[in-house]
């Protein structure tokens, strides 16, 4: 994987109302990695939660479900193990709530746990920490905004009383 310390062939620059990119500083061929990263955390979608792994994503004909709270699908004992960081939890989180959340508050949760857990949002070797994202809220549709507010409602509804509390604009 490739870091910062090696991205001799990149540069990272800035593109007012857009953000950060990554631009090019020497020719590449079709298939050349430029910048690889681990996600600094990721969620199964809805639609594939019972044909897909939580931990390593592969899809798998056969998988073995969280006993606990009975969302979270596994390869096997490994990837249920290597997972249990990050499920730790949200599996509590499920239990507590009485249904499972869409993908998007799953999300948000996850990112807020680890920021809680580490203190801080950005992940080592990684290109930008969280504080430097911009979002877009003032550029989504009316729909959009709507559906973010129920994600958001349904986020406070979800999150754990016993976890550091988090403000609306910091969950949207």
């Amino acid at each position: 994987a490739m870091t910062l310390e090696n991205m001799e062939n990149v540069e990272v620059f800035d593109s007012p109302g857009k953000g950060r990119g990554l631009k090019a500083t020497k020719e590449l061929w079709a298939g050349d990695v430029l910048f690889a990263e681990p996600s600094y955390a990721a969620v199964v979608f809805d639609s594939l939660v019972q044909d897909v792994c939580h931990t390593c994503f592969k899809r798998q004909p056969k998988l073995q479900r969280c006993g606990q709270c009975k969302f979270a699908h596994y390869c096997d004992r490994t990837c249920q193990r290597q997972g249990w960081a990050e499920h730790k939890n949200e599996c509590g989180a499920i239990k507590n709530y009485g249904k499972v959340p869409n993908e998007n508050i799953r999300l948000a949760a996850r990112v807020l746990w680890r920021v809680d857990k580490e203190g801080g949002a950005q992940a080592e070797g990684s290109l930008t920490s969280l504080d430097q994202l911009e979002d877009h809220v003032a550029d989504m549709p009316e729909d959009d905004l709507k559906e973010l507010k129920v994600d958001v409602h349904n986020f406070l509804d979800f999150w754990p009383d016993n976890c550091r509390q988090f403000v609306v604009d910091q969950i949207s």
